[in-house]
C-alpha cells in the first residue's frame, strides 16, 4: 500500500466536496472552510495535466453534498456559518456557471447531508439543522426539477437521524455508512435499493471500521472503499473495503484523516483532499491512493412482478420506476457435450 502527492490544493480546507466527472479526468472541489469560515471558491482539477483552475465561486458553505450528473455538478444546502442552507445550485462543465435552480418542494435545509447520483436523479439523506439530527430521503429528478421525498412504512426501516455519514450507488444499490448521531458515532451500513424503494440493515462479515464520521467513501467495481473519519480513539488510520457481493470487510493500514473529501479518478486511484489530520489547521495537500482492481459491480436485483407496475404515490420523482429488460443469456452447452467435442467426438 502507498500514497504520492500531486499539486497542492489551492487553499487549506475540509468539509467540502470533490466529484468526479464520468470519465474521472476531471474533479470538481467545492466551498468548504477554510479555518476561519466557509468559502465559496470551486475549482476543476484535471487529472492527466496535474493541474488546478478555478472555475467561479457559489455562496460561502461547508459540510454541503454534491452529485455529478450528465456532465453537470449539483450542490444541495451546508452551513454559511450563521445558518443552514436549503437552496440547489449547479454548474456546467462547459458554460462554469454557477445557477440557483427553481425547483418545487425544497427538502428542509441541512448540513452534514449525503448526495448521491441515482441515473438522472440525485438522493440526498439525513444531515442536521435546527430540529436536530435527520434521517428523511429526498430523490431530485434532474429532467423535471422536482423534490420529492421517500416515505412509507412498507419501504423497511431507514437508517437512524445521522450526519457526517456517507452514501455510495453501486450499481442499482445506494450503500449508507457511519456517521454521528444524537448518541454518537456509528458503524452501522444500511442498503437502499430504488428498485423496490426498500430499505436494507446488513450484518456484515469480517471486521467493520469502528463508529466513525467525516470520513468519505466511494465506489470501485463492485465495492465501497472507505478512507479516513474521525473515531473515539482519534483519526481513523485504515482504508477499508467493503465488497457488496460478499457483504465482507477488508483493511489495510493507511496515514489518516478527517474532514477530507475524496473521489475516484481516471487512473482506479482515490484522490483524497485536505481534512484534518494530526495538526489543528485544515490541510492544504491532494493526496493520491493506488486501488486493487475493482470487483465485478453485482447484478441488478431483479424486480417482483408487483415492481412493474406504475410507480406507487409516494414516489412522484419515479426513482421506483424499473430498468428496462435485459435479453435473455442464451442456455450454456453441456459441459460433457464440450468436452466431447474438444476431443473431436460426436455429440
Amino acid at each position: 500500500f502507498s500514497e504520492f502527492a500531486m499539486p497542492a490544493a489551492p487553499c487549506p480546507i475540509s468539509g467540502c466536496t470533490l466529484s468526479a466527472d464520468p470519465a474521472g479526468e476531471v474533479l470538481w472541489l467545492v466551498g468548504g472552510w477554510n479555518g476561519l469560515g466557509p468559502v465559496g471558491r470551486c475549482f476543476a482539477y484535471l487529472v492527466r495535466a496535474r493541474i488546478w483552475k478555478e472555475v467561479g465561486k457559489i455562496s460561502p458553505r461547508c459540510a454541503h453534498a454534491a452529485a455529478a450528473i450528465d456532465g453537470k455538478l449539483y450542490v444541495f444546502g451546508g452551513w454559511n456559518g450563521a445558518s443552514v442552507l436549503d437552496d440547489c445550485q449547479r454548474i456546467g462543465s462547459h458554460t462554469l456557471a454557477w445557477e440557483k435552480l427553481s425547483t418545487r418542494k425544497l427538502p428542509p435545509g441541512r448540513s452534514g447531508h449525503s448526495a448521491t447520483c441515482l441515473r438522472q436523479r440525485m438522493m440526498i439523506f439525513g444531515g442536521w439543522n435546527s430540529e436536530g439530527h435527520r434521517n428523511d430521503t429526498h430523490v431530485l429528478d434532474i429532467p423535471t426539477a422536482r423534490w420529492a421525498e421517500v416515505t412509507g412504512k412498507e419501504r423497511g426501516m431507514p437508517p437512524s437521524p445521522r450526519e457526517g455519514h456517507t452514501a455510495t450507488t453501486v450499481g442499482d444499490t445506494v450503500v449508507i455508512f457511519g456517521g454521528h448521531g444524537p448518541l454518537g458515532r456509528l458503524s452501522d451500513l444500511h442498503l437502499f435499493h430504488p428498485p423496490r424503494l426498500q430499505w436494507e440493515q446488513v450484518q456484515p462479515h469480517g471486521a467493520p471500521p469502528p463508529p466513525i464520521s467525516s470520513h468519505t467513501a466511494e465506489a470501485l467495481g463492485g465495492a465501497v472503499i472507505v478512507f479516513g473519519g474521525k473515531s473515539a480513539d482519534g483519526t481513523s488510520s485504515r482504508l477499508y473495503s467493503f465488497d457488496l457481493g460478499s457483504r465482507h470487510w477488508l483493511s489495510v493500514k493507511c496515514k489518516g484523516r478527517w474532514g477530507h473529501a475524496s473521489a475516484v479518478t481516471v487512473q482506479s486511484t482515490l484522490a483524497v483532499v485536505g481534512g484534518y489530520g494530526d495538526k489543528p489547521h485544515p490541510l492544504a495537500d491532494l493526496r493520491i491512493i493506488p486501488l486493487p482492481e475493482p470487483v465485478p459491480e453485482p447484478p441488478a436485483p431483479e424486480l417482483p412482478a408487483a415492481a412493474a407496475q406504475p410507480a406507487p404515490r409516494t414516489d412522484p420523482a419515479g426513482v421506483g420506476r424499473p430498468a428496462p429488460p435485459t435479453a435473455p443469456a442464451e442456455p450454456e452447452e453441456p459441459l460433457v457435450a464440450r468436452r466431447r467435442k474438444r476431443r473431436g467426438l460426436p455429440g
